[in-house]
């Protein structure tokens, strides 16, 4: 029955979204999502806000994701048992590229370390980034320098994975050669500083929906007379939409982007700046709960960063720490989406400066390989949302240029993630 209710809700989201879509192509640029006299009130408080951060003596101090460069391989055959054993007795790569003809040697392969989901699983992961084969390698303790670590995979005694599709059951191999030890510097202060006026702006103490919500079907609506509605009826009904999570049925339903829209008007005209910026950024990035998702869906959702710029507030800090991976945030720390904030970007009044200043971002070599690549794809992605046909090409072109010279280690693999797939 639930499943048949789903299917419904999701059928009538698909006839509302052709008109959200209509309504959307409408909409103009300068049409803004809240009222005049709520923008007045939302600047004072960003007024005040950058005022405390200007005078705040505090300089924030933040590492880096562990993180180290290897070599990793890729290796197909009926029977493991050799290249396994050798593997485990840390054969040399040149050692194996003879023995061993047909493996897949990537070199240069960025390797980092991830939390654990579950805070009782004392495992080390570490995931292979930016590479053309991406795994992940689980250990009980810490990698070591000088060894070959193989990829886990559950039902495969620890070493492969048994493709289903192969008839003759071939199985596959990965590993990484840990070959140097991983540097614990410090984030470069410029950036440290951007994180530390995200997290000025976006209060870490405080979540958009309360911690007892429980998830709903309920009318993500106003009622029609919410603006004259007292103060503390205003705040009564955001109250109830804090308490109430709704999740998309489908890569089409609004329910959840409604929702939040609503939140964020009550919050504006109840002065509410902490649950204000944390639901409109979740409108700009996209930030939703649905049972499915696609392209086309999120084309029409509009990221509404004109709002941020009219507010005074530096959005070249705000969007940008947002961006950036590092190993000790505030426990609501907002990270962004960089296909969200790319397409924002390149909508945003101050485009050019939010390009310059991510090319510096790219270009730094006190920045770590993680975030330089994170900030690699954040301008890809931009580029791609450019309407001009010559401008995109030309950008691509002149920034494959730069990063020969600067990260050319991923020069081979970001031009193929440009010209082969077309999209980053």
């Amino acid at each position: 029955m639930k499943i048949i209710h789903s299917i419904l809700i999701c059928l009538f989201a698909i006839t509302s979204f052709a008109q959200i879509r209509k309504d959307s192509e409408k909409i103009k640029k300068e049409e803004l999502l809240y009222s005049e006299r709520t923008i007045g009130k939302l600047k004072h408080i960003v007024d005040s806000l950058n005022s405390s951060f200007l005078n705040c003596e505090l300089t924030p101090t933040y590492y880096p994701i562990p993180q180290t460069i290897g070599t990793s391989i890729h290796y197909e055959a009926e029977d493991l048992s050799n290249i396994v054993n050798d593997l485990k007795n840390n054969i040399s790569i040149s050692e194996l590229k003879a023995k061993y003809p047909s493996v897949d040697i990537q070199e240069n392969t960025l390797l980092a370390l991830s939390t654990p989901i579950n805070k009782e699983d004392k495992k080390h992961y570490y995931h292979t980034l930016y590479t053309k084969y991406n795994f992940t390698i689980s250990t009980e303790t810490p990698i070591k320098k000088d060894t070959w670590y193989i990829n886990e995979e559950e039902d495969s005694e620890g070493l492969a994975l048994v493709s289903e599709e192969d008839s003759d059951s071939l199985k596959y191999l990965s590993a990484f050669y840990y070959s140097n030890n991983s540097s614990k510097k410090l984030l470069p202060q410029k950036y440290a500083q951007m994180i530390a006026y995200t997290d000025c702006m976006i209060d870490t103490t405080t979540t958009k929906f309360k911690e007892n919500a429980t998830y709903t079907m309920m009318d993500v609506y106003l009622p029609k007379n919410w603006k004259s509605l007292s103060l503390k009826k205003q705040k009564k009904l955001l109250d109830e939409m804090r308490s109430n999570l709704v999740i998309g049925s489908c890569s089409m339903d609004e329910s959840p982007n409604v929702q939040a829209k609503n939140i964020a008007i009550l919050a504006a005209e109840t002065n509410n700046w902490k649950i204000f910026l944390k639901a409109h950024l979740d409108i700009l990035n996209d930030n939703f709960e649905r049972v499915a998702w696609s392209n086309m869906a999120e084309a029409y959702r509009q990221t509404y960063i004109q709002e941020l710029e009219t507010l005074n507030i530096n959005t070249i800090d705000l969007i940008l720490g947002t961006v950036f991976l590092y190993d000790n945030p505030a426990k609501n720390h907002y990270f962004g989406n960089i296909y969200r904030l790319s397409r924002a970007i390149s909508e945003a009044q101050k485009q050019q400066e939010f390009e310059r200043e991510i090319l510096e971002i790219i270009e730094d070599n006190e920045l770590d390989t993680l975030n330089r690549l994170r900030f690699t794809y954040l301008y890809l992605n931009y580029i791609s949302y450019l309407e001009d046909t010559s401008i995109k090409n030309k950008k691509q072109k002149e920034f494959l240029e730069r990063i020969n010279t600067s990260l050319p280690n991923y020069y081979d693999f970001i031009k193929k993630s440009i010209y082969d797939n077309n999209e980053v």
